[in-house]
């Protein structure tokens, strides 16, 4: 007798079931696709985390002034107090400026002001009071009397630096002036492959700042056109002349190598009215009670400068050891001096 194959009832619920099925993929296959607006969105990416850029400490470093050996940390001497020198804002003398970009329009308020607080150094911006008027005009009050370094940038510009002095209660009135364009100069500053942080890095068009803890170093503000980079420390240098454009960001590495003892005379030279005259002489240099500031120096080893101070500076520079004559004029006097250029010690 032939087995049975299931109930009637049973065959109906597994054709029930088939035909569910069937029904649900033909439906699946039916439906319009869903339309992008619609579909899930896509958990975002992760944005990429950008570098922290640490600042850079700025030093006023002239060609003929050691840079001083306590504001980096590597020696003794006169400690360099910050609270004492930003304390320095609260005088009764004021300075003003006016300001315009390269196309002649008013540019508030790219400056910082410095307290010049020995040779070579510049303390923080005080505690002044800055206005900036719609006009360009710049103004810092209540400072204390003695010398003071104005510094103005704008976007894309170059840099303006200037020294002044003022008395208690005095105004100085800085004139007008108008920036030009200019690029970034930045890089990596490396000895024997590594980083050297703090290292000192100075340009042609008056930059001086020391590297950053991984050896990054930027100057902001330079000229277009030739300009000249150097890079130092603890006897260690190099550098070279390259060319910034309008705008842009020059990327220059450099790699420190020995370099030969250098001398220094201690003289501090600007610019006045065409001329060449001495703004300031470092302490126990082979300056100091020899020339005195406001004195014009109309030569330099036998060659007369000018009013050009880069001429002045390259004409003193030299090894150390040897001697320099310099010719001054002093109120109506002329005189013959000769200096002996002394060793820039290692660490400064």
């Amino acid at each position: 007798m032939p087995r049975s194959n299931g109930s009637p009832q049973k065959h109906a619920v597994i054709a029930l079931v088939v035909g569910l099925i069937a029904f649900g993929a033909a439906t699946q296959l039916l439906r319009p696709p869903t339309p992008p607006s619609a579909q899930p969105a896509a958990p975002p990416a992760e944005a990429p985390t950008p570098p922290i850029v640490e600042p850079l400490v700025e030093l006023p470093v002239s060609e003929q002034e050691p840079l001083p050996a306590e504001l980096l940390g590597e020696g003794g001497g006169q400690g360099f107090d910050k609270d004492a020198a930003t304390a320095l804002g609260s005088g009764t003398a004021s300075v003003q400026a006016r300001i315009k970009g390269p196309d002649g329009t008013p540019l508030l308020c790219g400056a910082t002001l410095y307290r010049v607080v020995g040779p070579g150094v510049r303390a923080l911006t005080p505690n002044a009071t800055r206005t900036c008027e719609p006009d360009g005009t710049l103004r810092y009050e209540k400072l204390a009397a003695g010398d003071w370094r104005l510094m103005v940038q704008g976007s894309g510009t170059t840099l303006w630096d200037v020294s002044f002095n003022v008395t208690e209660g005095q105004a100085v009135d800085l004139g007008e002036q108008q920036l030009k364009d200019g690029g970034r100069i930045a890089g990596l500053i490396t000895r024997d492959g590594q980083p050297v942080p703090k290292a000192q890095v100075r340009t042609s068009a008056g930059h001086a700042v020391l590297t950053d803890d991984r050896g990054r170093y930027r100057a902001d503000g330079a000229p277009v056109g030739e300009v000249l980079v150097r890079a130092a420390k603890e006897g260690w240098g190099g550098g070279g002349t390259v060319v910034v454009k309008k705008g842009e960001t020059l990327t220059y590495d450099i790699q420190l190598a020995p370099m030969p003892p250098r001398g220094f005379i201690g003289l501090k030279l600007d610019s006045k009215d065409g001329v060449v005259v001495v703004s300031g002489v470092t302490p126990k240099s082979p300056a100091e009670g020899v020339v005195l500031p406001g004195d014009v120096v109309v030569s330099v080893a036998g060659q007369e400068v000018g009013g050009e101070v880069d001429r002045a500076r390259k004409l003193a520079a030299g090894p150390p050891g040897e001697a320099l004559n310099l010719t001054v004029h002093r109120g109506d006097k002329t005189l013959e001096l000769t200096l002996t250029r002394a060793t820039i010690e290692a660490g400064r």
